[in-house]
């Protein structure tokens, strides 16, 4: 099974931005709800080059035969990222590809 860590570092050597969201990314601020998995958004345009990246993962496709996303043991990654606007209190709280941990050190 993969961790965040190594499905990050996947993703950031093909070059693909990517963002946690859903109820991960709430956790990261506070929520208490419970994970049952790590979602992870994609751009559209990226898509097609996910089943190269995680073959093991159960591919997700559109109607037209688009990949639309995959599934990986505890992470669903989905193509739909087409452009986040932060707003000030968003680009003050932005990881800049550190851990919370790291950035509350």
């Amino acid at each position: 099974m993969l961790s965040l860590e190594q499905i990050a570092q996947r993703l950031d050597h093909a070059g693909i931005t990517w963002a946690v969201f859903a109820g991960a990314a709430a956790s990261a601020y506070g929520a208490t709800r419970p994970l049952t998995d790590v979602d992870i958004l994609i751009p559209s345009a990226k898509a097609k080059r996910l089943p190269a990246l995680f073959p093991k993962a159960q591919v997700e496709r559109r109607e037209d035969g688009s990949v639309s996303g995959v599934q990986l043991p505890g992470f669903d990654i989905l193509a739909g990222l087409s452009m986040i606007d932060l707003d000030a209190n968003m680009a003050a709280r932005q990881l800049e590809g550190k851990t919370i941990k790291e950035k509350d050190q």
